[in-house]
This record gives structure tokens, sequence and C-alpha cells, in this order.
């Protein structure tokens, strides 16, 4: 009960200090097109990026027909050139999964070895497990896609490229998915100055745009061939 305790005030704690407005740093990444977070500690930005879907199933938020229905629908027409890409067999990871969705469509429409990680997969979650998309568990080349629409939630963009990367195996892909001209919320854990910041910077870790579209405030890139970078021991260093 002690340590429940604990955890409940940590969070809490990290809630106030990490707002919409509040908790970022002043200093951006060389470039000059990403600003992050003013996190602490890593455990500091586990607790704040665990705590969001917490709230979502406290508040109720996002699990009723209407919204899981309206899910379903675009990550159809986000998948539905993926049958040309790849067989049925393929594994395909969704990171930062939260609830799922986005794997059971992907099992719908054939993949069965679609899975999902996130940090807080929720109670009973048959879709997604536990998993940290800074530090994957996955070995090296062993996914033909990663699927993400957290990218705002990184701790370093850079680092998470990398990790990304190490996992696809060559000539695989990465699937992409963001809102237009993204700025920091309650939980993202990145902003950056443009899209074709986000665009260029995707681009120094895969070598081809296989697909790239927008729905109304909606964007994603579809990306082949990674650009595999060693970057483990930064890796191991941040988190």
């Amino acid at each position: 009960m002690k340590e429940a305790g604990r955890r409940a005030e940590n969070a809490k704690e990290v809630r106030e200090k990490h707002t919409g407005d509040s908790g970022w740093s002043e200093k951006t990444d060389p470039s000059g097109n990403f600003t992050y977070r003013d996190y602490a500690t890593y455990q500091e930005y586990l607790d704040h990026q665990k705590v969001k879907f917490d709230e979502m199933i406290e508040a109720g938020k996002g699990f009723d027909p209407k919204s899981v229905g309206a899910m379903r629908t675009r990550f159809f027409r986000r998948f539905r050139s993926l049958p040309y890409h790849f067989e049925n067999d393929a594994v395909i990871l969704c990171a930062g999964a939260r609830q799922g969705t986005e794997v059971e469509v992907l099992q719908d429409m054939g993949f069965s070895n679609a899975y999902g990680t996130d940090l807080n997969p929720g109670p009973e979650n048959r879709w997604v497990r536990k998993g940290d998309f800074m530090k994957m568990d996955e070995e090296d080349s062993s996914v033909d896609l990663v699927f993400c629409n957290a990218i705002d939630h990184v701790l370093d963009i850079d680092l998470f490229l990398a990790e990304q990367t190490r996992v696809i195996r060559p000539g695989g892909y990465a699937m992409y998915e963001f809102i237009k001209n993204t700025k920091g919320g309650a939980f993202e854990a990145v902003e950056w100055e443009s899209d074709g910041a986000l665009l260029r910077k995707l681009l120094e870790y895969f070598e081809d745009v296989i697909i790239a579209e927008k729905e109304a405030h909606w964007r994603w890139i579809l990306l082949k061939s990674p650009i595999k970078q060693d970057r483990a021991a930064e890796v191991r260093k941040v988190v």
C-alpha cells in the first residue's frame, strides 16, 4: 500500500510539472528543429508517459463505440496498401500502441503476426504487451514493419529512430503517423519546427519514401530500407 501511495504521489508531481505549456526545455537539439521536455530523469519521462492512458481510462475517453469506430476506419485507410508489400505472416510491430486498435485492424486484415507494445498497455490488453520503444526488446533485424503514431512522445528522436532501424530487417519498412505541425500538448515529449524538419530527420534513417499522404490534420508516411546506425551505447546511457 505504501509503495502504491508513493507511485501515485510521484505521478501527481510529474503531472503538475508537465502540462501543455510547462515542463519544456528552453534548449533545442543541435539542428534547432526539435524541442524536448525538461525531464530530470528517465524515470520521470516514463512516469509522465505512463499516466496518459490511466487518465484516459479514468475519464472514459476514447473507448466509446463512436470513437473506436472512427479509429478503426482511420487505421484501415492507413494500412490499405500494406498487402501490396507484405505477406500475411509479416512481423508487424505497433510501437506505442496504447489500447491496440491498430493491432486489431491489422489482425482483421490477415496479418496474424501483428502485435503492439506500450509503456502502459492497461489491464487485460490482448493486443499490446508492455514495452519501451526507446529501448526495444526485439532482436536486431527481426521486424518487417514498425508502425508508430506516437513519435511526438519520444525522449530523443535520434535514439528512437536508431532503435527502430535496429529492429527492422534490411529492406524492411516503417510507417509513421503524426498531426500536422505538431506542437507540445499535455503529454507530448517533443515538438518540431515543421513537418519538413521531421521528414528530413526521418530520411536520415531510411533510404526510400514509398507513400506520403495527408488527411485533414493527419499526415502519414511509409518508408523503406533502414539505414542502420549503431547507437546502442548512447541508448544505454540515456535509458
